[in-house]
């Protein structure tokens, strides 16, 4: 992984903080609810509020999170409102039978969450059952939209990188404003968990409606979180343990089959039932993980090295197709489709991208008959099997002629090089930025020296380095040895004792930079003996040891790429 490094650490570390970030100030306060459609939407809303309602959602995070909003504060508002999820079996979206279902149920209004902008024909069926719909979405439109009142950000030209939650929250205040009551600051904690889970950018309002949603989880962490922070081991939340810990447990049963649980650990008032739900969601999710595992192995052995964008599709469970696509688009540095197929031969299938290669505009150039949908980053496609090899041809010539070296390169961009401990009031100062996630990462700093092993266990070994422990992979180090590690501080409170210790990103025994290489160049050319990595990466870049040699891109060396550091 190649490190590019900020300057050395001189002053605070908040100082140094040099990834490029839209902060929103804290004393900004909350975006208005100004979102293209919301004016008539409200209006329907609340000519309807004497009569039955659904909300419609979705099987994740995100759709789970929207849906409870929605029915929390229709159900402030006297609505009579009910919460319908769909399974993973069913799909995405609302379809003609859920409708039917609703309209069975005695819904005269129907309101989507985290979908619904593509449902033309379910919203036909809506229509001809007398039946008034509302959609609440932040998916891409298509080319012909439903006749019926929309509120996407998508639609219009102010900020757009809302998460289905941040949308539904702004729709309910809306409602709330349209009744002369204050807004619903009390559901931003759901819209914290969406935003960073669903991995939309923290930036501008997202970022104010993500934090201020972290404060109220901290402060007043509803029973749901709090059983769930227990069954997962976290002791403080931000960013991190959100998108690793909260987030799986909370996908997790969406994943498998029926996002229910989920829905109800959020939504209970009972400190008895959150327990046995949250140890319900964290069995689920010991299945999901070996679910992945299974189909990341599978597909890496059916990998051949031949394409820019390699598809994959089996006999996988069709919840965590998506999950594995992110995995094996992170370990193969390339976008990546994995799909289950089924016995008629439909593939459905999910997408995942590196760096700045956008997906959804590479399905769309491709004349292989394929339905898509999703954002720039992570999508959902249907095609036939038969289309495959094909499919596979087409999005590889695309990615090859539009992936970067940048995109491909696993690069971790540093703040800067310390050489001190931290004080924990500068760590703690760190937390004025979270949430971290999307396009607001986790500040991380460079390490260098001497590291020894302090203790050990079955999954893990602690060691110190220039002062600061870290936990790190079990045999990482065997004595003292100098060590290069890309970290992010953290404080440890145990028996009222606060400590600095480091969560390391990337750990080596060996790095090397282009000045220094250049140096050990002048020694290789004139035959003198030089390290093992260097001749390594001269060999890559079939530079000969004597005659000619032209200028050369070291990120054309793949061991210059897991060992570089650049800056600093």
């Amino acid at each position: 992984m190649l490190w590019r490094v900020g300057k050395p650490v001189r002053g605070r570390l908040f100082e140094h903080v040099a990834v490029p970030r839209s902060f929103y100030p804290l004393d900004a306060g909350l975006p208005e609810p100004e979102l293209p459609g919301i004016d008539d939407a409200v209006r329907t809303v609340l000519s309807h509020l004497d009569g039955r309602m659904a909300v419609f959602g979705d099987y994740d995070c995100d759709g789970i999170c929207s849906a409870l909003i929605l029915s929390r504060a229709l159900e402030r508002l006297g609505a009579d409102v009910f919460v319908r999820l769909p399974t993973r079996r069913e799909g995405f979206g609302m379809k003609p039978l859920h409708v039917q279902e609703l309209a069975a149920r005695g819904a005269k209004l129907i309101i989507t969450a985290d979908n619904g902008t593509q449902a033309i024909e379910a919203i036909e069926v809506a229509h001809s059952l007398n039946v008034s719909v509302v959609v609440t979405d932040h998916h891409e439109p298509g080319d012909i939209l439903p006749d019926c009142p929309i509120v996407n950000p998508k639609l219009g030209g102010g900020y757009r990188w809302y998460a289905g939650a941040g949308v539904a929250w702004l729709f309910a205040s809306a409602l709330f404003k349209a009744k002369g009551l204050p807004a619903p600051v009390d559901l931003l904690d759901l819209v914290c968990l969406a935003t960073v889970v669903d991995v939309a950018p923290l930036t501008g309002p997202n970022w104010a409606l993500a934090r201020k949603g972290l404060e109220l989880m901290r402060s007043k962490p509803s029973l749901g979180v709090q059983a769930l922070m227990s069954s997962a081991g976290i002791s403080h939340l931000g960013g991190h343990s959100i998108t690793w810990q909260l987030g799986p447990r909370l996908n997790a049963p969406g994943r498998v089959d029926d996002p229910m649980p989920a829905y109800r650990l959020l939504a209970t008032k009972d400190a008895s039932e959150a327990n046995k739900l949250a140890d319900e969601l964290s069995s689920v999710n010991r299945v999901r993980q070996e679910l992945v595992e299974m189909i990341v192995e599978d597909c890496l052995a059916k990998h051949k090295g031949d394409t820019f964008f390699p598809v994959f599709a089996g006999d996988y469970p069709r919840g965590v197709v998506g999950v594995a696509a992110g995995r094996l688009a992170e370990i193969l540095r390339l976008p990546v489709l994995v799909g289950s197929c089924d016995e008629q031969g439909v593939v459905r299938a999910s997408g995942r991208t590196i760096g700045s290669f956008d997906i959804l505009s590479a399905l769309a150039e491709v004349k292989t008959p394929i339905q898509f949908g999703g954002h720039r980053a992570a999508c959902g496609a249907t095609f036939d099997r038969r289309d495959l090899p094909v499919l596979r041809s087409e999005l590889s010539i695309i990615a090859h002629n539009r992936l970067k070296r940048e995109d491909t390169a696993p690069i971790i961009n540093i703040d800067g090089l310390v050489t001190r401990v931290p004080t924990p009031e500068e760590v703690e100062e760190l937390d004025l930025l979270e949430p971290f996630g999307e396009q607001n990462p986790e500040p991380v700093f460079a390490l260098h020296g001497k590291a020894v092993p302090l203790n050990s266990g079955e999954n893990w070994q602690l060691i110190g380095m220039q002062g600061v422990k870290m936990f790190v992979p079990p045999g990482t180090l065997q004595g003292e040895e100098t060590l290069y590690a890309a970290v992010s501080f953290y404080l440890n409170e145990w028996n009222g004792c606060v400590t600095v210790m480091a969560r390391p990103h990337d750990i080596r025994k060996v790095a090397c930079t282009r000045a220094g290489l250049r140096h050990i160049f002048k020694l290789w050319r004139s035959g003198r003996p030089v390290p093992e990595y260097a001749e390594k990466i001269f060999t890559e870049l079939g530079i000969p040891r004597t005659g000619a040699v032209s200028q050369k891109d070291l990120y054309q060396s793949r061991t210059f790429m897991e060992i570089g550091i650049e800056g600093g």
